[in-house]
């Protein structure tokens, strides 16, 4: 009976103190250490070489993050981009959008 009682918490980005103190450029840090060598290759082809190096200094900085702050940002990551459908439609064109918006230039698109 008390085993029907128990229930499964799930546990929101905002539940961790860790996370708190992450910066975004340190969670996708956390995103691209996760992906394999040959799809983080291909998305810091579209970077300049200064966001790379900022890129690098936050993979460093992320690199000994323990597994529950990696699932914080994979929730965090999944939460946010499920409710996006155009990413699997057009993320190239998204990129080079919010890319512009943020760096104030756009990017050439490689199709």
């Amino acid at each position: 009976m008390a085993e029907a009682a128990v229930e499964t918490q799930v546990q929101t980005p905002e539940d961790d103190g860790l996370y708190k103190l992450l910066s975004g450029t340190q969670k996708c840090a956390i995103l691209m250490l996760l992906l394999g060598e040959d799809e983080a290759a291909e998305i810091l082809k579209n970077l300049s070489p200064r966001e790379v190096q900022q890129l690098g200094s936050a993979m460093y900085s992320v690199a000994d993050v323990d597994q529950k702050t990696v699932n914080l940002v994979l929730e965090s990551f999944w939460r946010s981009s499920k409710h996006r459908p155009a990413l699997v439609f057009r993320p190239t064109a998204i990129f080079v959008v919010r890319s512009s918006k943020r760096l104030g230039k756009t990017r050439p698109v490689r199709s």
